[in-house]
């Protein structure tokens, strides 16, 4: 589950096409699911907690989401919305691993162009890691076959739009 504490659904719609499209070939690969902070608490947290233990759980934690916003002073004690996804943040993890969920915070410095940059960097790089542990790279028979390399082909997605074009030209 990646855990995105920026309030914002994009980037993991992002890696849940990259990882889905790159890694789950010949039936290998995790589910990846994304999340955002303390709305999927409500959503999520109870499947992942009460649930079947097949679940590890990546917190992207950014260090400066930008402007704060305020929130009401008799709501949260008056503190900021950054002050209230970083307690979220703490509680959500330390509630993980009080249930022996695995857990891990990647802090991001800053939610600015540069950083997101080598955040998805690193995110396609974990991907090509990952299809090269799963011999993704090689053959049937055994042989390094890069050409075909399962990571960066996506075969699966060809029916859909051969069965499209057909039913466009139907029309």
């Amino acid at each position: 589950v990646l855990y995105d504490y920026s309030a914002c659904r994009m980037l993991g719609d992002w890696l849940v096409q990259l990882y889905t499209e790159s890694i789950q070939e010949r039936g290998g690969g995790l589910n990846v699911i994304a999340s955002r902070g303390p709305t999927s608490n409500h959503s999520l947290l109870n499947g992942i907690i009460s649930g079947p233990r097949d679940k590890a759980i990546l917190f992207l934690r950014w260090g400066d989401l930008g402007e704060d916003l305020d929130v009401p002073t008799d709501i949260f004690m008056g503190r900021s919305m950054a002050a209230l996804q970083e307690a979220s943040l703490q509680g959500t993890v330390s509630d993980l691993a009080r249930n022996g969920v695995p857990a891990m915070v990647l802090t991001v410095p800053a939610r600015d162009t540069y950083h997101l940059f080598l955040l998805m960097r690193l995110l396609m790089d974990m991907v090509a890691v990952k299809g090269r542990l799963q011999q993704l790279h090689l053959a049937a028979d055994g042989q390094i076959n890069f050409p075909d390399e399962l990571t960066y082909l996506q075969a699966g997605v060809e029916g859909y739009k051969h069965a499209m074009r057909d039913y466009l030209k139907s029309l």
